[in-house]
């Protein structure tokens, strides 16, 4: 860990005074027995840091605390890294979820989870400042509205990428667009080309804005299906690599897709699962894919579906769909909503809890059950991977103003 800032002498900055207040605290003998074998050798230090500088940068290992402390006696910001809003996020809105609680509601006596427009604005703008590689920026999802006006109907979108842990660094293989008028897409990276030195996020990235480009053109998206803007976006496409591919579009009142492979979506109505893709697969864990240089168009699987008013559309990669089941996505989203929770967080929780699942070893997931069914006899728990979620609510254009 180490501790840095700029002394405000000469600065013409003026550090504003305060009294100093001692809190006396009475914690039970067992807390302050646990409290002993914390990491405490460095408060003080850290305390006339912050009170000598006017800016303080604390760097320190994830989960270690020093970033989320601060005090509300001293005027100036606490930065949070969005690592642990992320977890913070993750952890409350699973409480709350297996306690059957609401967002507002008090977990304990000390602990009250609430969701404010200040902090859906804050996500919002970091996911329209970001890129896919800008993974910690993606978790936070991004609010976008679009579709034809030919019944009022409209999609109010969110996503959250959630790279493996191990490729965090590299921003993981998943990819994902949202664009006006109601297209939306996910890709996944083939992880085998990494055996070849080449990181097949690339390919899904550029496949992912070759789509969103193309769909974004207003002299063609009027004319194109998602069958024909994935099969020009994959034909520009000059990264090396493979990848499953799903692109969609609502036009005010159907919902056209166009899938490779094992991403896919479901269609939640009245609480239920209402529709949903098939997997593509040439046998189990082995889904169909395009490569470079590939026209999806002689695979493609195509879809036309019908919305109503109040219908959600799951777009996900098989890092959601491999660890939790579709009813478990219903339930999760239907609270949400009641919740008054955005696109992007529910996005956001469902991307979490898919990887939550992934590091269980005994937990039942849907990868379970399918490479039991394959002959894997015995194997439990799920499949930790890139987790990418589009979450698409239909809504009176109305609504949204």
């Amino acid at each position: 860990m180490s501790i840095q800032g700029d002394l405000i002498n000469g600065t013409g900055f003026r550090k504003a005074l305060t009294i100093p207040m001692v809190v006396h605290v009475l914690r039970p003998n067992e807390v302050e027995d646990k409290r002993k074998d914390l990491i405490l050798m460095m408060e003080q230090e850290m305390m006339e840091t912050v009170n000598k500088h006017a800016t303080v940068l604390v760097c320190g290992e994830t989960g270690c605390g020093y970033g989320s402390r601060g005090s509300g006696l001293r005027s100036g910001i606490v930065g949070v890294t969005q690592a642990h809003r992320a977890a913070v996020l993750a952890t409350a809105m699973q409480d709350l979820y297996e306690l059957g609680l609401h967002p507002g509601k008090e977990l304990d006596d000390n602990v009250i989870v609430s969701t404010s427009e200040a902090e859906t604005k804050d996500q919002k703008a970091q996911s329209r400042g970001s890129s896919p590689e800008a993974t910690e920026m993606d978790l936070g999802g991004t609010d976008l509205t679009g579709g034809e006006s030919f019944t009022g109907l409209v999609l109010s979108s969110g996503a959250a990428l959630l790279p493996h842990p191990s490729k965090a660094l590299t921003g993981g293989e998943d990819a994902f667009f949202i664009a006006q008028r109601g297209w939306f897409g996910v890709a996944d990276g083939v992880g085998q080309w990494s055996l070849e030195g080449i990181n097949a996020g690339f390919y899904a990235r550029e496949l992912m804005e070759n789509c969103k480009r193309i769909a974004s053109d207003s002299n063609s998206v009027t004319t194109m299906d998602p069958k024909e803007v994935l099969s020009h976006g994959a034909a520009e496409a000059q990264s090396p690599g493979s990848s499953t591919v799903l692109v969609a579009h609502f036009d005010g009142r159907i919902l056209h897709v166009a899938n490779v492979g094992d991403s896919g979506f479901i269609i939640i109505r009245n609480n239920t699962v209402y529709k949903r893709s098939s997997p593509m697969v040439h046998e189990f864990n082995f889904p169909l894919q395009i490569e470079r240089g590939d026209d999806p168009s002689e695979i493609v699987e195509e879809y036309k579906i019908y919305l109503e008013e109040g219908d959600v559309i799951v777009t996900a990669t098989d890092g959601l769909f491999d660890n939790l089941y579709e009813q478990e996505v219903a339930s999760i989203v239907t609270k949400s909503l009641q919740s008054n929770f955005k696109p992007a967080e529910i996005a956001d929780f469902l991307a979490n809890r898919a990887q939550m699942v992934g590091r269980s070893s005994s937990a039942r997931s849907p990868f379970a059950d399918a490479a039991n069914a394959a002959g894997y006899v015995g194997y439990s728990g799920g499949k930790l991977d890139d987790v990418t979620v589009v979450v698409s609510v239909v809504q009176e254009r109305a609504e949204l103003q």
